[in-house]
């Protein structure tokens, strides 16, 4: 039996304006190789493309086009205005599916997913989930392949991981972005905006290690695992997701993992085609392998 998978796109996880993203989904809505894209801004409630009306126009123009829609709710929910928001999107659109980031969520909704942002690592938490009514997870991007198949076996939800773009690795309740710009969280000025992709930081040594988004810091190496396509299908993984980012074409990445998946070219023939795509970025997969996080295998697996 053939196992069926998806090729998704996960929420912008940067402050682009109106215009950028209206633009950006447009092209995603016109492009047939996305069967899921997810919506929302999981960072910050500051942002205007938090507020749910924002997205409604973006939304109906996906499911005309055929795509599935989910909505992200956000990662880190602070306060009592925000939980209320959130319910009221959810009261007033019963029929999103939602894709849940912080836990607290399951107080008032059903998610079918949830997001990468929730930090499940074991299979306890898994079948928790599927307790709940979950369907679906996108997976944190720091866990081995090892540990992935063992979450596959232990549950009924189907998996997925991230399979490119900047890996997200901490949130807080702090904003780095405006404290680089001595500014606090409350007066920040929308600085994250200025940084498309994220706000590079690095080491003394001057080794760009990590992208500031405002509260969220993420890796400066974007994650690659188109050599490890066939190892995740093998285990049972069938989900695939793209990280939007904006110097580089997304809808071309999207179609070299499309005839990958396919297997309409070789391994070695995406990896040069992502290498033509993706100028000047740098890539890792070390997480995948149990291995430092900004390793880089690319050898054809």
């Amino acid at each position: 039996m053939v196992m069926t998978y998806k090729l998704s796109m996960g929420p912008v996880l940067f402050n682009w304006d109106q215009e950028k993203m209206e633009k950006f989904y447009q092209r995603v809505a016109n492009e047939s190789v996305i069967d899921d894209v997810y919506i929302g801004d999981v960072i910050c409630s500051k942002r205007a493309s938090w507020k749910f009306p924002f997205w409604q126009n973006i939304l109906e123009d996906l499911k005309i086009s055929g795509k599935r829609v989910i909505f992200s709710t956000p990662s880190i929910i602070t306060n009592e205005n925000e939980i209320n928001s959130i319910k009221k999107i959810i009261i007033e659109n019963p029929d999103l599916e939602i894709e849940a980031n912080d836990i607290s969520i399951f107080e008032f909704a059903k998610p079918c997913a949830t997001g990468q942002l929730l930090n499940i690592y074991n299979e306890s938490a898994l079948q928790f989930l599927e307790s709940k009514g979950v369907k679906e997870a996108t997976m944190p991007i720091e866990i081995p392949l090892e540990s992935l198949e063992a979450m596959v076996k232990a549950t009924k939800i189907k998996l997925g991981v991230q399979v490119f773009g900047r890996m997200p690795l901490a949130l807080s309740v702090r904003c780095y972005h405006a404290r680089a710009h001595n500014l606090n969280k409350v007066n920040c000025n929308f600085v994250c905006g200025e940084d498309a992709d994220g706000l590079i930081a690095s080491n003394l040594e001057n080794v760009n290690l990590f992208a500031i988004n405002g509260t969220q810091t993420l890796s400066y190496n974007y994650c690659n695992l188109i050599n490890e396509l066939g190892s995740l299908r093998k285990i049972g993984v069938n989900n695939f997701r793209l990280s939007p980012h904006s110097e580089v074409d997304m809808i071309t990445i999207s179609k070299i993992f499309k005839d990958c998946l396919d297997e309409k070219i070789s391994v070695a023939e995406a990896n040069s085609k992502i290498a033509l795509a993706s100028k000047g970025i740098s890539f890792s997969s070390g997480f995948l392998h149990g291995k430092p996080g900004m390793s880089f295998d690319n050898e054809d697996s």
